[in-house]
């Protein structure tokens, strides 16, 4: 293995400005990509139809009205002093891609609909940055458990540590992420549902 090391894994736990987006965490970075699917109406009715027929679909089979993918990353440097391995530069960050629905709202659309869609979209963008700013606080946590450890016993012990940690933070992230999922009914508890009481 070279001196240089770099671990990737993709979790499902969703080009807006990165301030917008998610929240900036110290010592992480992060990147943010959107991509809308288009929902086309001209009632809430409609455009929940097809948000329930259009959104992504998670690991479940299900659909859902949006959804957060985030890949956290985490590469190191190390060398040999005096016979231990020393991570000497660590650097994580998190990948993270919306999928929203995005309304190009017709002439006909009445001042109550848009509103309503904005109200809906606001909350939804909500419960979906929860997710992103989950993983990077998670990813927080692996950085700097990774700057306070060593010098290691060999390199093959510094590896297998950081496998470990780096694992362990992807675990943890992915379980809040479906616990947040749980206490937030997928974003209705948060607002992102649309009254289709009309």
């Amino acid at each position: 293995m070279r001196t240089i090391a770099s671990f990737a894994l993709l979790l499902c736990v969703q080009c807006l400005s990165l301030a917008d987006t998610v929240k900036q965490v110290e010592g992480v970075q992060a990147e943010v990509h959107t991509a809308y699917y288009e929902v086309t109406g001209d009632s809430v009715h409609q455009l929940h139809a097809q948000m329930s027929e259009r959104g992504p679909v998670e690991k479940d089979g299900k659909r859902y009205f949006a959804k957060t993918d985030w890949l956290i990353k985490w590469q190191y440097r190390s060398e040999n002093r005096q016979g231990r391995a020393v991570l000497t530069q660590v650097s994580v960050s998190v990948d993270v891609k919306y999928e929203l629905p995005h309304w190009p709202q017709p002439a006909t659309a009445g001042g109550r609909l848009s509103a309503e869609w904005t109200r809906f979209s606001t909350a939804l963008m909500t419960h979906e940055r929860g997710h992103a700013d989950n993983a990077l606080q998670h990813a927080k946590k692996l950085d700097a458990k990774l700057r306070k450890h060593g010098p290691f016993a060999n390199r093959e012990a510094m590896e297998a540590f950081v496998a470990e940690q780096g694992n362990q933070c992807v675990a943890e992230a992915n379980a809040a992420d479906l616990e947040y999922d749980r206490r937030t009914g997928h974003g209705a508890k948060q607002g992102a549902k649309l009254n289709v009481t009309e």
